[in-house]
């Protein structure tokens, strides 16, 4: 009895875990909306990393504390995560009332982060969000394969 009770709390300790880990809101929202267009495209959908997540909101935060829209230095990302051989990393500005759905949308528009969100050698994603001291929203999506 006593093993069973550790496996449950392990389980359930496991889920909520999980349940933390996954994107939620705006991010969950870039992550729905790029799977939808990779899925239309027949190109496979991308899985969610932790650890690109937590380098896009350090990328995020940053651009949204100086007020400035610029890329990742990519060979740093790549160098964090040694099972990885590519990389690519879409950025964005927008008003605070601004959308995932908005962002994905502005991106395609653009031949450069299309590519991006089109790339099949790109199998996992992490994105983030941060809100600026101007009342904007910037936007991060690493992608990396």
């Amino acid at each position: 009895m006593k093993a069973l009770r550790s496996i449950v709390l392990v389980a359930l300790l496991a889920l909520a875990l999980a349940a933390c880990l996954a994107p939620t809101g705006t991010v969950a929202s870039i992550q729905s909306e790029t799977n939808a267009y990779r899925a239309q495209l027949g190109v496979q959908s991308e899985g969610w990393s932790v650890n690109l997540a937590d380098s896009a909101a350090g990328q995020a935060r940053y651009m949204a504390a100086v007020g400035v829209l610029f890329h990742s230095d990519l060979a740093v990302v790549l160098g964090k995560f040694p099972d990885l051989r590519t990389c690519g990393e879409n950025v964005g500005v927008g008003p605070a009332s601004m959308s995932g759905a908005q962002m994905v949308d502005a991106w395609r528009a653009s031949p450069s982060h299309d590519a991006n969100l089109r790339n099949p050698a790109f199998s996992m994603t992490g994105t983030a969000v941060a809100f600026g001291p101007d009342g904007r929203t910037w936007f991060v999506a690493q992608y990396c394969g």
